[in-house]
């Protein structure tokens, strides 16, 4: 019993105080419209209430962020609806990557025992940080596991499991996640579209 109001305390310490503001902020900003507009400003306003987001970037509705001190999004990169940031350990979106629909971001894991009377304990060695590098396109319900990055110009089909690194401009799709192709080099710079 005193071990189980130890962990309930400590789980209690553990809050985000300090950015229990941006919570409400963003919570309040989840209200606006669903259009490209009012994802600009919620990263705008989000931006000015501690979220480390380029303004240029879009952030959009229902997105979850388990520790906002550790989510880190580059420039021009659009975040869609009902993402899941377990951001237990830092995740960076690079610039100019597309984040899907209900994509999970998951940096951490639980150990596969149990004593049967408390939660699971975390898996230490087995959680960590995501790096998503610039100009990936996550794919709608695709989930990412602790410890991935992947690479510049990559793409996560939808509905993947991503479980280790991704190679630069490459496909994967599947569970897990395997490569199915090779994209050719692009440049930074977004050509004209030709009618």
């Amino acid at each position: 019993m005193k071990i189980r109001g130890l962990r309930t305390l400590k789980n209690l310490l553990a809050v985000q105080w300090l950015y229990l503001p941006l919570y409400f902020v963003h919570r309040f900003t989840d209200l606006f419209p669903n259009d490209e507009v009012f994802k600009s400003i919620r990263s705008f306003i989000l931006k000015g209430f501690g979220l480390r987001i380029s303004t240029s970037s879009k952030f959009g509705r229902g997105v979850f962020v388990q520790d906002y001190g550790k989510l880190r999004i580059g420039d021009k990169s659009v975040i869609n609806n009902q993402v899941y940031f377990d951001s237990s350990h830092e995740v960076f979106v690079g610039n100019g990557c597309d984040i899907g629909f209900k994509s999970c971001f998951i940096t951490s894991t639980h150990t596969l025992e149990s004593d049967f009377h408390n939660d699971r304990p975390l898996d230490e060695k087995a959680c960590g940080p995501i790096i998503i590098e610039d100009f990936v396109w996550v794919g709608a319900n695709a989930t990412i596991l602790p410890g991935v990055t992947v690479k510049r110009g990559a793409v996560i089909g939808a509905c993947s499991l991503v479980t280790k690194d991704v190679e630069e401009n490459s496909v994967v799709i599947g569970i897990p996640a395997k490569k199915v192709k090779s994209l050719r080099q692009g440049t930074d710079k977004l050509a004209p579209v030709k009618p």
